[in-house]
């Protein structure tokens, strides 16, 4: 009898030591599975990035940019002298931003004159359209047709009118664009009966001249310094695309500087 309660304790002992073994074994186990599922979901966050967001407006890499010479030779059926201007050695290119357009590219050339800078706009839509449209709201207008003009915001309307207001103002007369009656600065060398005068201009105006902003009426309103003066641009886009524009000057020759 003694010796089979012996051999029953000595049994039970080593069913709680298999016991203990199988349990460390197991967690040991699930805790490397564990491992090895956290591993890879790391690896997963790493290799997944997250759903970019969509930019406002169309893609400006929809045409191949062109450089110089190749603007240049379409241009030179419509005016070889401005195709001289473009093939310039001082004369410089760039595409502007034109996210309200689903085609076509805006060119803005710029080369330096003695007398005063030279700036041509040429709008070109796939290999069959090219137009000069600087200074031109006819030729601008149907330029905007054949690119697609699409205006779905109130971001991209903003975008189309200042770009509008740039490619078809008159030349290179100054036309600045307006956020507040900050962006005026006082012409140099000023008496001190001018410069009083220009504060009071300025405080005329501080509540006044705000940033490009829809109206209720639906009209986009633009304060500028145009030439000499100050003006109200009132702009209207209609269904086609055509914007319809009307100024008013606010205050004549202001004192600033003569040339920008």
């Amino acid at each position: 009898m003694g010796r089979s309660a012996s051999d029953a304790i000595v049994f039970r002992k080593m069913k709680i030591v298999v016991l203990i073994v199988s349990f460390m074994f197991c967690f040991a186990q699930c805790d490397g599975k564990a491992n090895i599922a956290q591993n890879s979901l790391v690896k997963l966050e790493t290799t997944v990035s997250p759903t970019p967001k969509p930019s406002p407006g169309f893609p400006q890499s929809r045409e191949k940019k062109m450089d110089k010479e190749t603007l240049a030779e379409r241009v030179e059926p419509l005016d070889a002298t401005v195709s001289q201007v473009i093939r310039a050695e001082n004369s410089q290119i760039q595409d502007m931003a034109t996210p309200f357009l689903r085609d076509g590219i805006i060119y803005k050339v710029s080369k330096f004159a003695p007398t005063r800078p030279i700036i041509i706009f040429v709008g070109v839509v796939e290999n069959d359209y090219t137009a000069l449209i600087g200074g031109d709201a006819e030729k601008y207008f149907e330029f905007v047709k054949k690119a697609k003009v699409a205006l779905d915001n109130d971001e991209l309307r903003k975008a189309y009118i200042l770009n509008f207001l740039e490619v078809t103002k008159s030349g290179s007369k100054r036309l600045q664009i307006l956020e507040s009656v900050a962006d005026i600065k006082m012409r140099p060398n000023l008496n001190e009966s001018q410069k009083k005068e220009f504060d009071e201009f300025q405080e005329k105006y501080k509540s006044v001249i705000k940033p490009l902003k829809k109206s209720e009426e639906g009209i986009y309103k633009v304060f500028a310094v145009k030439k000499q003066d100050l003006v109200r641009i009132d702009l209207t886009i209609k269904q086609d695309g055509i914007i319809e524009k009307q100024e008013t000057v606010l205050e004549s020759d202001i004192l600033i500087p003569y040339s920008l």
